[in-house]
């Protein structure tokens, strides 16, 4: 067995089938091409309109089959056009090995497809597996007739600067404020620093003041005086501590606060 296909011997039936498909025609949405036994000579197997539920009966596991197959997106509800390489478990192991080179050469006689599906068993030509590829490869997750089109948000609108007095726009400047007018006074007091505040002078009276009508006697550093031959206590100007107290008596002065006719008795 030779590698190359025979595109040729029927190649007018291939072209017939495959443009009417494309053109939409609504006695045929599929096709099935495959090889005379034995053979490289590509054929028109079988052909149908109700969908890929009657294309997926016509794929045989001991054969190496094309198909081309036009069918609704979901999501455009535009035609999608499928291709479909099908190799049987079937197919002896030198066949298959044969497959993957002769697929680009029926691609471009079969050309114009959306989506291709690489089928090697039942389960990669079921109906809801292909509609899910040819689904995903719109690109698009909502329907163009069902869902209503949304409108891009109008952009923002730009601030107008007012230019009228012909200055030049600086980068990093901001436009559009109240200018405020610095006149000489301004200039001058800002100019001028504030004065420092000078810290209040505390001063400290002299003396203690009085507390109780007693003021706080001043003692002079004068020699101190001696209370009966012991050893002074102040030294405030010679005046013994006695002194300092009210109503203080002499040991032989009698009393001046005794009441009348009352003698102190010796």
């Amino acid at each position: 067995m030779v590698n190359s296909l025979d595109l040729s011997a029927h190649a007018a039936e291939i072209t017939s089938t495959h443009q009417r498909i494309l053109a939409s025609d609504s006695s045929i949405s599929w096709a099935v091409y495959g090889f005379d036994r034995g053979g490289t000579t590509l054929n028109v197997q079988a052909t149908g309109s109700d969908g890929l539920e009657e294309l997926a009966e016509e794929f045989d596991d001991g054969k190496v089959q094309f198909a081309f197959a036009r069918v609704q997106d979901p999501n455009t509800q535009l035609a999608k056009f499928v291709f479909i390489s099908w190799c049987g478990q079937g197919v002896p192991v030198f066949r298959k090995g044969m497959v993957s080179s002769q697929v680009g050469e029926v691609q471009q006689v079969l050309g114009g497809s959306h989506v291709t599906v690489i089928a090697r068993s039942a389960e990669d030509v079921l109906p809801e597996e292909i509609m899910d590829k040819v689904e995903r490869s719109s690109g698009a997750q909502y329907s163009y007739h069902t869902q209503p089109k949304r409108q891009p948000p109008a952009p923002a609108a730009k601030p107008a600067f007012n230019n009228a007095g012909g200055q030049a726009f600086r980068k990093g400047a901001t436009y559009g404020a109240p200018s405020v007018g610095k006149g000489a006074a301004w200039t001058a007091a800002a100019a001028t620093p504030p004065p420092v505040a000078s810290k209040p002078v505390v001063s400290k009276p002299a003396t203690s003041p009085a507390v109780g009508g007693y003021s706080k006697p001043s003692y002079a550093a004068s020699p101190a005086a001696s209370l009966g031959g012991t050893k002074p206590l102040f030294s405030g100007a010679g005046r013994p501590v006695s002194s300092f107290f009210s109503g203080a008596r002499s040991p032989t002065t009698p009393s001046a606060s005794l009441s009348p006719g009352i003698h102190q008795q010796t």
